[in-house]
């Protein structure tokens, strides 16, 4: 099970700046930093990405992700963040769209 998280990214334009944003937790806490790698997800669903796995409203299992619009996973903007980063969690994933997402990392990473 895949866990949609609150989570303080950097903003790499703006260094110390932070962006409360949710995002995809792909891992448990690593090393002794514990760092997550996770996935930003954005409500703009315009731009079409091979690696982007769409969360649209129309499914059944929206209500599961705790999100509040149509929504993309960026698997592309992967990012390993510090665990005191994430502010909690919002919802998960169901089956197929966690299915969908490991399918397109394997796909992406030519694995």
């Amino acid at each position: 099970m895949l866990k949609i998280v609150r989570a303080d990214f950097p903003l790499l334009d703006k260094p110390g700046k932070v962006k409360k944003r949710p995002a995809v937790c792909l891992t448990g806490p690593i090393g002794r930093y514990k760092q997550v790698v996770v996935a930003p997800i954005t409500s703009k669903v315009g731009e079409r990405v091979a690696a982007n796995v769409t969360l649209d409203q129309a499914e059944s299992t929206f209500g599961t992700t705790g999100l509040s619009k149509a929504s993309v996973i960026q698997l592309h903007k992967l990012i390993s963040i510090g665990e005191k980063r994430l502010q909690g969690q919002v919802g998960i994933l169901s089956t197929e769209w966690e299915k969908e997402v490991k399918d397109k990392l394997r796909q992406l990473f030519t694995l």
